[in-house]
């Protein structure tokens, strides 16, 4: 079987820290490989903070699962601490970490492939055998140390699936975690079926482009998951929803798509429709009224809903 090597690397830095990554990996080369869609999320990646760097490994990993991992560099720094992880085939050789304590001495944990665990501290370069106040710092590597052993990637939770499921019943499509669109196609479902008793999100806010109300907890889970980017989601939808809510968002997504999507693909109608229901569930009783008469695809809604 003929092997594709690639590598993928980039340094960022600014006036109060740095990291670094170098990935490399194999793939067949008979196996298609979005090229252009890792480039997007690894530069969406270079735009995160990257404080935590069990989550740095997760996401890279995440990014380019679609290789064998060959080998993995990380490397951060910053005025308080400064660390490097180095892994060979998936495996953890080598961390380290210096901390620079308040007393001005420095800390350092260090741990190889022999499975040895290493902490010592220093006074201008003299070794103290007589350290009384255990730094803290010694325990959170420890901890990173346990985490980048076991080689995770960021994985799919049950909020994620719930709305992924919801969003292939509504829209026919599966769901992109890596996709403005699919974020504002997210909201605006969530906003809809609000409308009709079946929602479990109830906080929104304008989005930043003032174009719709955006589903906070969507926002946040696209936050989380987008370097998953799409996904295919296979579970059963009775796993999350009884069968007259999978009917409800099955049929309101329908009629959604055959009124507003397919005749306005650009979304900027959906966006309207969907935010008219949050402004709606605004106002009071009569405005509700008014409202609900004067839509005319809420009422054709309705009609389906009561016809099937």
């Amino acid at each position: 079987m003929a092997f594709r090597y690639d590598e993928f690397e980039n340094s960022i830095k600014n006036d109060e820290e740095s990291f670094s990554y170098y990935f490399a990996g194999n793939s067949d080369s008979n196996k298609e490989i979005d090229k252009k869609e890792i480039l997007k999320k690894l530069k969406n990646f270079d735009k995160v903070d990257h404080l935590d760097f069990v989550k740095n490994a997760k996401i890279l990993r995440t990014i380019l699962c679609d290789y064998k991992e060959v080998s993995l560099n990380l490397h951060y720094k910053c005025a308080a601490y400064e660390e490097t992880a180095i892994f060979e085939k998936g495996e953890l050789v080598v961390f380290e970490r210096t901390d620079t304590l308040e007393d001005g001495k420095i800390a350092t944990t260090r741990y190889d492939h022999s499975e040895s665990v290493s902490f010592n501290v220093t006074d201008g370069g003299k070794r103290l055998f007589e350290y009384f106040n255990i730094p803290g710092c010694f325990s959170n590597s420890f901890y990173e140390i346990r985490q980048l052993k076991e080689k995770g990637n960021v994985r799919i939770g049950d909020d994620a699936y719930q709305l992924a499921q919801a969003y292939k019943l509504f829209y026919d499509e599966d769901i992109n975690f890596n996709s403005e669109e699919s974020l504002l196609k997210a909201s605006c479902m969530l906003s809809i079926l609000c409308h009709f008793g079946k929602c479990w999100v109830t906080q929104y806010k304008l989005s930043e482009d003032e174009r719709y109300y955006v589903a906070t907890e969507a926002q946040n889970q696209f936050g989380y998951y987008w370097p998953i980017g799409k996904f295919e989601c296979k579970v059963d939808p009775k796993e999350f929803f009884n069968d007259d809510t999978i009917r409800t968002m099955t049929i309101v997504g329908e009629t959604v798509r055959t009124e507003l999507i397919k005749k306005r693909p650009n979304l900027d109608s959906l966006a309207r429709f969907a935010t008219s229901l949050y402004l709606y569930r605004k106002c009071d009783e009569k405005v509700r009224t008014d409202l609900q008469e004067d839509n005319p695809l809420v009422r054709k809604i309705t009609d389906n809903l009561s016809k099937r």
